[in-house]
């Protein structure tokens, strides 16, 4: 979802942070991601409970439940860009009968809030958030896949050991999306969205 379907704001988030954290936000906004990785690394879906503790030990702050459900909400208000040519290719795949089977790292509340309010949703079968399962795990792949072999999934994102080199070890093809061209011209990728639509 995240840097590939929509580019997500973070301003709203980084406000939120600052006013929750105060002096200490800075610090915290800038081991952000870090921070979530490992998390995802270490677990196999995101709870409440356990990302505050989480936190709360990796920044050496105290990260309450109330911050975390705070900035859940705080996502679902932020400013979502649409990465080129998103709609046309779901409408696309729509009318050849695709599934499109969003998985997405975050949790479901703030995730699905933001594909209805960019009207992807209609065009999405299912949406396979963190609170359920996360990437870069085994089960997660293979449970996105439901009834289909996983030869006979394609998985793109933009994020390249849990989007493609990772799915690509538990039998699932993967396409790598690419927009700025960072990575080895080897790798099977794309630099827009729409050029999905070649493959069908």
């Amino acid at each position: 979802l995240d840097g590939t379907l929509l580019t997500n704001g973070i301003k709203k988030e980084h406000e939120f942070f600052r006013e929750q954290l105060g002096e200490n936000a800075e610090l915290f906004i800038s081991n952000t991601f870090r921070y979530l990785d490992d998390y995802e690394h270490e677990h196999y879906s995101y709870d409440v409970s356990d990302l505050s503790k989480y936190l709360s030990m990796k920044s050496g702050l105290d990260i309450k439940e109330s911050l975390i459900n705070g900035w859940i909400e705080t996502g679902i208000s932020e400013i979502d860009k649409m990465e080129e040519g998103v709609m046309d290719t779901l409408e696309y795949l729509y009318l050849k009968n695709k599934d499109v089977i969003v998985l997405t790292n975050w949790f479901t509340k703030t995730q699905v809030a933001r594909l209805k309010k960019s009207n992807l949703i209609d065009f999405i079968n299912e949406v396979h958030c963190g609170d359920t399962n996360l990437k870069p795990h085994r089960s997660t792949y293979l449970t996105a896949c439901g009834e289909y072999s996983p030869s006979d999934c394609i998985i793109i994102g933009d994020n390249i050991e849990k989007d493609y080199l990772e799915p690509q070890k538990y039998g699932l093809n993967a396409l790598l999306y690419d927009k700025n061209d960072k990575h080895d011209k080897s790798l099977k990728k794309i630099k827009r969205i729409d050029e999905i639509k070649k493959m069908f």
